[in-house]
């Protein structure tokens, strides 16, 4: 399944102004989801046809303490495009405008293109807004030391 490019429409950080004397970070809860997809008409030949799925990944920092409050949030609109056969995306987009629904297949290989695309960003995001990393990133740990015998 062909994605030739992705891009962002809107990425956008905030990082909440908070006055409490204890501020403990809660739960970091992200959403992705597709919510549009349109035709293109593509200059690869007759046969072909393209589509553009729009997606919007949300990051939210929920704070324990206090209680109800958010440290920030992360938004990002982006762009898929996908390339197949026209009959297919004429299809794909049909589906969409009827029932709003992707098959499973395709709807795994979009969202898990956005997924990685979005999180790549957010971190470059939270850094801008010092907010902590949405994912944990590996560490270098030193090995044990042996035990002489």
């Amino acid at each position: 399944m062909p994605i030739t490019r992705s891009m962002f429409r809107e990425s956008v950080s905030i990082r909440n102004e908070l006055t409490a004397d204890h501020i403990e970070l809660g739960t970091f809860k992200s959403d992705l989801k597709v919510i549009d997809v349109k035709n293109i008409a593509v200059t690869k030949g007759e046969e072909t046809g393209g589509a553009i799925f729009v997606y919007e990944y949300k990051m939210n920092y929920h704070l324990a303490e206090p209680k109800n409050k958010s440290l920030g949030e992360i938004k990002i609109i982006g762009e898929i495009v996908f390339v197949d056969k026209a009959s297919i995306i004429a299809d794909i987009v049909s589906d969409w405008k009827k029932n709003k629904k992707i098959g499973s297949e395709l709807m795994q290989t979009i969202l898990n293109y956005a997924l990685r695309e979005a999180q790549i960003e957010t971190i470059e995001q939270s850094k801008k807004v010092n907010l902590p990393l949405p994912v944990s990133l590996p560490r270098i740990k030193p090995k044990p030391k042996s035990s002489a015998s």
